[in-house]
């Protein structure tokens, strides 16, 4: 498989937003999901309990939904802090998302075990990589194969698990520091488009036949 990677635009507009990062002028500590649609509200269930722990402990927390999520339910009595906010309100388009996403000082990436995830890519992981930004995600499909579980990332089997990473890396500065230098130098070798481009002419070219033919029958 050639999985995704960044372009080099995408590895420029990370640059500036890594050198654009400033200090914060409070103590919030900003949990960032992007959310494409509302299928994903089924994501967001295996965290549910973890969360409801972390918010009442964590009064300095902040659940930033990026996309089309609702709230659920159990969490709606911490309303004050979770904020949504749409793509569309978000950036003005995908030159802006790097810029949005370094704003976060933990990317999730839960996603719920089943035949569609499988399939899903390492976007989510791959673009806080690159704006060194540490990432929580579950030990499910791509996320399972790529990332280095305390090294280049955190991944979760279970609530429990999403609850003690949160609070790892909430409490552990240090730890998100290394994880997010990690991620960068990882993605930035290998999710490089001009790199993994070479790698794949490579194979075409030694399994491709020097001639072929293509035929198109008569539709008869």
């Amino acid at each position: 498989i050639n999985h995704n990677v960044a372009s080099e635009q995408m590895f420029k507009y990370s640059e500036i937003a890594v050198g654009q990062k400033n200090k914060k002028k409070n103590n919030d500590i900003i949990l960032g999901y992007l959310s494409e649609n509302n299928e994903h509200n089924d994501n967001l269930e295996v965290l549910i309990p973890s969360l409801q722990k972390i918010f009442r402990e964590f009064k300095n927390v902040r659940f930033y939904i990026i996309g089309h999520l609702d709230i659920p339910e159990e969490l709606k009595e911490f309303s004050s802090q979770i904020k949504i906010k749409s793509f569309t309100r978000s950036f003005r388009n995908w030159k802006d998302l790097p810029s949005l996403i370094s704003k976060f000082d933990i990317n999730i990436a839960p996603i719920a075990s089943n035949i569609f995830n499988e399939a899903k890519s390492e976007n989510k992981w791959l673009e806080a990589s690159l704006v060194k930004v540490p990432t929580i995600a579950s030990n499910f499909g791509v996320f399972k194969e790529v990332i280095k579980d305390g090294e280049t990332g955190l991944l979760c089997n279970n609530s429990d698990d999403w609850y003690k990473e949160l609070k790892n890396l909430i409490v552990n500065d240090t730890l998100k520091t290394i994880i997010s230098e990690n991620a960068y130098n990882y993605c930035k070798d290998n999710y490089n488009a001009v790199k993994t481009g070479f790698k794949l002419a490579s194979i075409i070219n030694k399994v491709a036949n020097k001639h072929i033919g293509f035929i198109v029958p008569n539709l008869d």
